[in-house]
């Protein structure tokens, strides 16, 4: 039937296998061909304009956060490293400074051996 003893689908086996209907409705598809339609006045993309738009209402309003959302959408937002530390941070450290240092010990006394 195509699933294993806890009920999952075994591997290979599609759990809708006559897929999504073709009658189905889906906004995203038909946003997309909307702002890929051209604009007879002005000849241009309207998602071109949009985001033209968007931009100029932005910077009118010195909102930089809106450019700054535009372009994380465009490109990815930017990887930021973080550090947190704080006073345990030294004591995990040493502690486990100390305790590399027996192993060590060990080890080199088992070598010797």
């Amino acid at each position: 039937m195509g699933r294993d003893d806890k009920g999952r689908f075994e591997k290979g086996t599609s759990g809708n296998p006559a897929g999504k209907p073709t009658s189905a409705f889906s906004l995203m598809a038909i946003a997309i061909r909307v702002m890929q339609e051209e604009n007879r006045e002005t000849g241009k993309q309207y998602a071109e304009e949009l985001i033209r738009n968007y931009i100029m209402t932005a910077l009118e309003n010195n909102d930089g956060t809106a450019v700054r959302d535009l372009i994380d959408r465009i490109n990815g937002k930017a990887m930021q490293r973080m550090s947190v530390a704080n006073d345990k941070d030294a004591e995990w450290l040493e502690l486990f400074s100390e305790i590399k240092d027996e192993v060590d010990a060990e080890a080199t006394d088992d070598s010797k051996a």
